[in-house]
């Protein structure tokens, strides 16, 4: 049986104890299908932070909309 890229990249990475890479893998793979094509275009997850998802964004207006939908998201 031939298994997924994804899983094999997680358990490589649990292994070597990079647990939370591995979760941000997770996250970047179902960001678009999470916040939706516009929020997906404009922003990216950047990584996690003690359990907090890290969002990089271009400029101030479009931080301060995620600050503001950050609860949602």
């Amino acid at each position: 049986m031939i298994e997924s890229l994804r899983d094999l990249l997680g358990r490589a990475l649990a292994r070597a104890g990079l647990e939370a890479t591995s979760d941000a893998f997770r996250v970047a793979e179902v960001w678009e299908e999470a916040v939706g094509p516009t929020i997906a275009s404009r922003a990216r997850p950047a990584g996690l932070e003690r359990g907090e998802l890290l969002v990089a964004a271009p400029d101030a207006v479009w931080r301060q909309e995620l600050s503001l939908l950050a609860p949602d998201i």
